[in-house]
């Protein structure tokens, strides 16, 4: 049966639905009782979560599951403030011994604001991924390690023991190191690393190693040169 308007039925209606329910939100609703179906539907725009009531996004169950915080990428690591105009969000990690204004933030991830400098101290499990040498590191609370690359690991699938390094008797093998058109500051994050440098195409290779010396800093040794 069909009502004109006016009647007691647009009256009811006005009161059981708002008069503008495009300013109705979700929170003005009654609390559901029941199972809520999305229909196969996503969620979108979840904050990250702050306790343990909070819905959960993908990119924290990711960080959580591989027991690290990932942070935004960095553009290389470096011990003083790039020379020239940095652009606004450019962001380094910071190794020893920092200079200029850097000074006393060792560790620190770095990042231009267009201004000036805002450092972000690293929690423990802090991770980042280092453009310059398609590398990742991780903080360990103490200092920030290497713990893959982008450029080639195998992507950790099938591999065995050996696959990247085999031992016969005391000696190390590695079958696989870094390859880079030029070698990072030597300091203690990469101490122990072996790399090989090449500039470019139908440049030499050099194998080198960061040590410490005998002034208790860091240095790259060449081991050897491609003739």
């Amino acid at each position: 049966m069909a009502f004109p308007k006016g009647t007691a039925l647009d009256w009811l209606w006005g009161l059981i639905l708002p008069a503008d329910m495009a300013n109705v939100e979700v929170g003005d609703l009654k609390a559901p009782t029941g199972p809520l179906s999305m229909n196969s539907q996503e969620i979108t725009g979840l904050a990250s979560p702050t306790n343990g009531g909070s819905a959960v996004n993908k990119d924290h169950l990711d960080s959580v599951v591989q027991g690290l915080d990932w942070q935004n990428s960095v553009l290389d690591e470096l011990d003083t403030p790039p020379p020239g105009s940095p652009t606004t969000g450019d962001r380094y990690l910071i190794i020893a011994t920092a200079t200029g204004d850097w000074v006393g933030h060792e560790d620190d991830i770095a990042e231009w604001n267009g201004a000036s400098w805002d450092f972000i101290t690293p929690n423990k499990g802090y991770a980042v991924w280092i453009e310059d040498v398609g590398s990742q590191k991780t903080y360990n609370g103490t200092n920030w390690v290497s713990f893959g690359t982008t450029v080639n690991h195998g992507n950790l699938t099938g591999i065995g023991p050996n696959d990247h390094h085999t031992k016969t008797g005391n000696y190390e093998v590695y079958g696989l190191t870094e390859e880079v058109t030029g070698l990072p500051v030597a300091a203690i994050g990469n101490l122990g690393r072996f790399m090989r440098e090449r500039t470019g195409a139908s440049q030499v290779t050099k194998l080198h190693i960061c040590v410490q010396n005998a002034a208790d800093g860091y240095e790259w040794v060449q081991l050897g040169i491609s003739t």
